[in-house]
């Protein structure tokens, strides 16, 4: 059996790390390898983020706020508005599936 020696990160990379994986399309592994850290590692800095973050941050899985009903019309402003949510909600969900998949 090799016995590793344990490496320790600064919170500075490991929040450098976080910030890639959060504003990129690039898988765990990606982020990872472009790092040079274990996949392992990006995943559990990811797990500990999501479970360090407060309720408000969670996204509710109810239909009302999955696919909300609107009857008035839009503004272009307020379409661009709702596309940036429904993408950051997008990007925070295959962040949670990824972390089962890796």
């Amino acid at each position: 059996m090799v016995i590793r020696e344990r490496k320790f990160y600064s919170k500075e990379f490991r929040e450098r790390v976080l910030t890639a994986y959060y504003n990129s399309n690039e898988s765990v592994s990606m982020i990872a390898h472009r790092f040079q850290v274990k996949q392992d590692t990006v995943n559990n800095w990811v797990y500990r983020k999501n479970s360090s973050s407060n309720q408000e941050n969670t996204i509710n899985l109810e239909a009302s706020n999955v696919m909300p009903v609107k009857k008035e019309k839009l503004t272009p402003e307020q379409m661009e508005q709702c596309i940036l949510d429904l993408e950051q909600e997008l990007g925070q969900e295959k962040m949670r599936s990824t972390r089962w998949r890796n």
